[in-house]
């Protein structure tokens, strides 16, 4: 049908939306598209929840909607697998500007020519590159071709967060930018907590309310056992509170 060739393309990982495994890594490699994107793609065509492995099959569906196709497939007798290494000399010469996904030791990668890249790789490198694992046994290879036009089908696709999910993020991103400027004025502390779950402890000033890392119970701390927040909104909460009750002992800003 359509004249489009293929290519390879590094490993595109986007900031929030990314796969590590090496399926998601060779789509993206083949089509442009990012490995969250492939992992999401796979997710469709497979049923799967996650994506930490990949079949034959499915990477051959996902490829598909995006408008890659199998021309052909190579499958060794189990016994008589080949080396990568052994598979690279038998087709040199031969394999040109054909795009190949090779499983090899259980892994998805992708040559043209004297080029090569994988998800472990993340670049297109030149075959003698020292992290291919050239003693890998080939179990299947498969030569691709562009059917038509590349595209990122719609499934794949991260979707909008909703105005809900937005108004909460700015709220957050509000709390926590007024909260650790009002404690840097008034001299609070706002720690993580190691050895709990993702709580925020919040510490009005040694010198006035106790030791530090002590947990003051004198009826002076208005938070005296209750300075754990879960969110930055209690954070904000907390510090105001310190913050108040600093002002009503006669002590000025820290800063």
């Amino acid at each position: 049908m359509s004249g489009a060739s293929l290519t390879l393309r590094p490993v595109l990982h986007a900031k929030g939306d990314r796969n590590r495994y090496c399926g998601p890594s060779a789509i993206s490699a083949v089509t442009g598209m990012n490995t969250g994107e492939a992992a999401r793609l796979l997710r469709a065509v497979s049923g799967r929840a996650a994506i930490r492995g990949a079949h034959n099959e499915h990477m051959a569906l996902a490829l598909g909607r995006c408008g890659v196709r199998i021309a052909k497939s190579y499958v060794p007798a189990k016994d008589k697998r080949p080396t990568l290494a052994a598979w690279l000399t038998a087709t040199h010469g031969t394999r040109g500007g054909k795009v190949f996904l090779v499983v090899a030791g259980n892994h998805y990668q992708l040559i043209s020519g004297n080029r090569y890249v994988c998800g472990k790789v993340g670049s297109v490198v030149p075959l003698d590159h020292p992290t291919i694992k050239r003693r890998a046994r080939v179990a299947q290879v498969f030569t691709l071709e562009a059917w038509r036009a590349l595209t990122i089908p719609k499934e794949a696709r991260k979707p909008a967060p909703s105005p809900a999910v937005k108004a909460q993020a700015k709220a957050r991103s509000s709390a926590r930018k007024s909260a650790l400027a009002l404690a840097a004025k008034w001299g609070v502390e706002i720690e993580p907590t190691p050895d709990l779950p993702p709580y925020l402890c919040v510490d009005g000033p040694a010198a006035v309310y106790g030791e530090d890392g002590a947990w003051p119970d004198e009826a002076d701390d208005p938070l005296a056992g209750s300075r754990l927040a879960l969110d930055w909104s209690d954070v904000l909460d907390k510090v105001e509170t310190y913050a108040a009750d600093l002002k009503a002992k006669g002590i000025k800003p820290a800063a």
